[in-house]
Formats: structure tokens, sequence, C-alpha cells
């Protein structure tokens, strides 16, 4: 992020009240919202707590500030930063994208007081006080971070069951070992692989995705996941232990965000190719745009077979080649298809006018040389970008 940019994000460029750069609190271009009430907790959450923070804390800045409520402003601050460190540890944000936040903040108050203050006298007080609110609540995150590792991994049987799950996922470990975390050792499994969007509106968030997940599927499981997904490894004594759609309803309620299954079940020997192959088709939901719902091989099998290598891949993803230099255009057609072919809906998604879209498309058929009026040349082109997204990377679990 650039310095310019950051300061935009702040709210604090060439901001001052009457001459003064920190006279009065100025509100935040991004405010702080309530988390965790609706959607999972994110580093953007971050960004808008430090946003909020850095409002109080800039008026502690001017020169008529009074001591004792320059203290008490900075205690109250302390205070409440702790509380939301607390909820990003529980979120898996991780202490060092925190900290970097933080810093970005507090080096936008220096900035501006560097370009703003009058004398080199005002500049070293104004400085003095920068640096020891960043020591104190850098502390303090620091701390809340430190208490949430011991409260919530003693012996860290938490960080052994993730390191366990991911050997497991990588064929680096033997299926026995899940006896030690009171798991039973089965000779079939089932593979999750798992997709999320956050959902837009009010929702109750009873906890973390891996908490909710436990909360329904009970302890014997092993979940791998972030905020953008993972793996659970679920053991099958019988069929009725098969994971299914009513769970992952459940699960999704609970954690507040849209959820997709993709899911296989096997031999425990074939854990790592079952990985795989969940993985394959959660990247095909990705790519059709489908944001909820259980999938199995079953369920995607010609759009399986549609993205496997060989000719006929090679030719959908040639169909749409002409547009991998319109990236803007790309997007759009995507954003179209994904809103059920509405024109407004792509508008809103894509925040233009509906006249914009209409005029992208247009530009979309003619370098394509399709009619996008006819159904099956809409088909087709689904199934290009289906084949084409099924050429990329895949992000690593």
């Amino acid at each position: 992020m650039s310095t310019t940019a950051t300061a935009d994000l702040y709210g604090t460029t060439g901001r001052t009240i009457n001459g003064d750069p920190f006279g009065d609190p100025i509100r935040p271009r991004w405010e702080l919202r309530a988390v965790g009430a609706d959607r999972p907790i994110t580093i953007i959450d971050v960004q808008h707590t430090v946003a909020t923070m850095l409002r109080t804390l800039r008026a502690a800045l001017s020169p008529d500030a009074h001591g004792d409520t320059i203290a008490a402003d900075l205690r109250a601050t302390v205070a409440e930063i702790s509380d939301a460190a607390r909820r990003w540890a529980r979120a898996d944000i991780p202490l060092t994208g925190a900290l970097a936040e933080l810093s970005i903040g507090f080096d936008t108050l220096l900035a501006d007081l560097s370009a703003t203050c009058r004398d080199n006298r005002s500049l070293r007080a104004g400085t003095t006080r920068v640096l020891s609110m960043h020591s104190q609540v850098s502390g303090a995150i620091a701390i809340s971070y430190a208490d949430h590792t011991a409260d919530s991994t003693p012996d860290d049987i938490g960080c052994q069951r993730r390191a366990l799950a991911d050997a497991l996922l990588l064929g680096r470990a033997e299926v026995r070992e899940v006896a030690a975390f009171d798991i039973p050792v089965t000779d079939r499994w089932q593979v999750i692989a798992v997709s999320t969007t956050p959902l837009v509106g009010p929702r109750r968030v009873k906890g973390s995705l891996t908490e909710c997940v436990h909360d329904v599927l009970g302890n014997h499981v092993l979940p791998l996941l972030s905020d953008n997904g993972g793996s659970i490894l679920v053991p099958i004594s019988c069929d009725a232990d098969i994971v299914g759609d009513a769970q992952r309803t459940e699960i999704a309620e609970r954690a507040g965000i849209d959820l997709v299954f993709t899911s296989t079940v096997g031999p425990a020997e074939t854990l790592p190719a079952m990985a795989e192959q969940s993985d394959v088709l959660v990247d095909l939901t990705r790519g059709m745009g489908v944001t909820t719902g259980s999938f199995t091989l079953d369920d995607l099998a010609v759009e399986y077979q549609m993205t496997r290598p060989g000719p006929g891949r090679d030719r959908l993803t040639a169909l749409i080649a002409p547009l991998g230099t319109e990236p803007e255009l790309l997007h759009t057609l995507r954003t179209y298809l994904a809103s059920g072919l509405d024109r407004r809906a792509t508008a809103k998604a894509l925040a233009v006018h509906p006249n914009t879209v209409d005029n992208r498309m247009i530009r979309v058929a003619s370098i394509l040389d399709l009619d996008l009026a006819r159904p099956e040349a809409m088909v087709l082109i689904r199934s290009a970008l289906l084949a084409e997204s099924s050429c990329g990377h895949r992000p690593s679990r």
C-alpha cells in the first residue's frame, strides 16, 4: 500500500482544524464496524479499528490537550484495542498483520505531524507522544494475542491436531495417529474441501468457523480451516457418519457465512488423493460462481470432465483467449453470468451504470464473434470460462 493511499485510508492527509492538524477528532473515512455479529473477522476489520483509534488519539496531539485528558483517553483506547485484539486472535488474524496495520496508522500520524508542525519544539513533543502511544498500543495487542494462545491451546493440543490433519492430507502421517486425540481409527474417511463467502446483512455469529464445525460435527473431526475455507477430515464408521448438506447448512448459519462443501469418501490410505479431488471440485464451484451447497463428483461429473487436460479443454480455452488482454471485459462477463444475465444486478456489483454493462457486453460479443442473445452461445461461454479457470494455479491449503 502506498503512502498516499495509506494516508487517505486513515483520513488524515492535509486535514487541519483552525490551523492545528490535530486540534479536534477528525472522522476517519473508514469507520469501525460492529464485527463478529454478521460475518467473519478479517484484516479489513483491523484497519477499521486502527482508523477509529487514530480518531481518538489524534486529539491527544493537540497543543491544547490537557495531560489528564490525554492519559484517560489513552487508557480507554488501550483497553478497547486489547478487546479488539482478542477477537482478531480468535479469528486467526496473524499478529504480524495486526501490528503492520498499526504501524501504518502511526506512520500516517507522524507524517502529518512532520508536515504541519509550526516549529521544531512542537515536532519533538508530538513525535515523543506518538512513539509512546505506539509502544503502549502495540504492547497491548501483543499481550492479548499471548493471552489468547495460553487460553485456547493448552499443551498445544489445537496446534497438534492441525499439524496432524495437514500431515494426513499430505500423506506424511499414519491414520492410526488420530487415536492420540480420541478420534476413532477407521478404514474409511471423508475429505471435505470448504469454500466460504461472507453474507451481507445482520447474522448471529456463534464462533469461528472451526468452532462452528466442532459444535455441529463434534470433536472427532479434524478441521484445517481459515477465513477463506480449507479442509475437514471425517472418520467414517458407517454411512450415517457421512457429512451432508444439513450439517453444512447448520455450520453456515452458525458461522454467518455461505459455505460450499465438496467431498470425497474412500479408503484411509487414499487420503491425499481424496483431498486433491475435493480441492479440484471446490475450484470448479468457484469457477461456476457457486457460493452455497454440497457437492460430490457425481454432481459435477460433466463440469469436471470439461476441465480435464485434453483437446476439448484446449478448444474451450482458445475460445475465451481473446479476452485475456481485456481484464475489465473478462471481469464484466464473469459478473454478468454470476448475476443471472441481469444487466442491472451486474451494474450494481461493478458499481457502474447499466449502459456501461451493455457497452462492455457488446464489445465482448464482437471480440468473441458470438451472438450473446443465443442461449447456446452463453452455454459455450460458461463452459469456456470454466475450462479457463481450471488452468490457473490453486492456492495452497
